[in-house]
């Protein structure tokens, strides 16, 4: 498997959320006197590294995968009006368990494990996922409803409607019986 640190995650996760823009995290945005008047400003560095069609799908199948897949704890707890996206993940033998998602200008990734790296017996969905969830329900988060790019359509797939960049239609490769899987 590939081992990424919760903060790896995070800056992976905020490229997707911010629709493909890279904005590299950092902790520190300004320095200030006591009054206020800023002593040193660092600037945000922002880099367009997807194109928009590709990151819509991508996020369309995180926010499904907290709707209907592994993350459905979080929307059967939380609001219909919060528009949320993320995914959990769980390392061999539940050594590790992740959840990292996102929802309106919040960003989140939960990481519980052990540091000798023993297992514990959790997966992401009962693990990390509930820490997520928590913190989510503690800000509420309004999201408006993303729009589709211009090159994305929409293909009905028996009651559901799957989307897909022109050019490149859905197939038994990318669905099967109209759902996707997580």
């Amino acid at each position: 498997g590939i081992a990424l640190s919760p903060l790896e995650v995070t800056q992976m996760y905020q490229t997707i959320a911010s629709g493909g823009f890279r904005i590299p995290l950092q902790a520190i945005r300004a320095v200030l006197d006591h009054s206020g008047e800023p002593l040193k400003h660092y600037g945000l560095e922002i880099k367009k590294r997807f194109e928009e069609a590709p990151v819509y799908l991508l996020n369309y199948a995180l926010r499904q995968a907290v709707r209907e897949g592994t993350g459905r704890r979080v929307s059967k707890t939380l609001p219909d009006s919060m528009i949320l996206a993320g995914k959990t993940g769980t390392s061999n033998d539940l050594r590790d368990s992740w959840f990292a998602g996102y929802g309106g200008k919040f960003l989140a990734v939960a990481w519980v494990g052990r540091d000798d790296n023993k297992p514990m017996g959790l997966s992401g969905g009962t693990g990390a996922m509930v820490i997520w969830r928590d913190l989510i329900a503690s800000i509420r988060p309004s999201t408006p409803a993303p729009s589709a790019p211009r090159n994305i359509r929409w293909r009905r797939k028996g009651s559901r409607k799957i989307p897909y960049i022109i050019g490149n239609r859905s197939n038994q490769t990318t669905a099967k019986n109209g759902s996707f899987i997580f």
